[in-house]
């Protein structure tokens, strides 16, 4: 059977503490499952280490069938803390997903269409020259996900989905 997400054996230390410890799991596609534990016990290391940002652990992690050791463009990370850019209305932030690298080449009409309808998709079409600074802490989650829904991933990773 093929899984969206596979874990073996991990194993991560940050020196001499032993952060995950023989973490096995596996995600089916079409899922949505939910990691949960106390505040520590290594969730957002084990979606770091899916996403491909993590340090160098032991066992293996899977993702759409290939091992991971780098950020891959088919996935989508949203952080804890929504990690806008101050500088940049909404719209820049959300379009900001669209820069990283891996990322899909798009002309201006179908990057404009495609802000719009992750926009949409999380509620605020109409903020799109908004400051970050005039966003509550919601709004700017939302912006976000909107930064990663642009890309089209095809897997979405959410830490700490419901904090804000």
């Amino acid at each position: 059977m093929s899984y969206k997400v596979e874990s073996r054996n991990v194993n991560l230390y940050y020196g001499d503490m032993h952060a995950l410890k023989n973490i096995s799991m596996q995600i089916n596609a079409n899922t949505v499952t939910a990691l949960i534990g106390p505040s520590g016990c290594g969730k957002s290391t084990l979606l770091n280490l899916a996403a491909g940002l993590g340090q160098r652990h032991r066992g293996s992690v899977r993702i759409l069938g290939a091992e991971i050791s780098s950020p891959d463009s088919r996935l989508g990370l949203v952080f804890q803390q929504p990690a806008l850019l101050p500088w940049l209305t909404v719209r820049a932030n959300v379009e900001f997903g669209l820069t990283l690298r891996h990322s899909e080449r798009l002309n201006a009409s179908q990057r404009n269409e495609r802000i719009q309808q992750a926009l949409q998709l999380v509620g605020l079409p109409s903020h799109t020259e908004v400051d970050p600074s005039h966003l509550s802490g919601g709004m700017a989650q939302r912006v976000a996900l909107a930064r990663v829904l642009v890309r089209n991933p095809k897997l979405l990773l959410l830490d700490e989905p419901f904090s804000a």
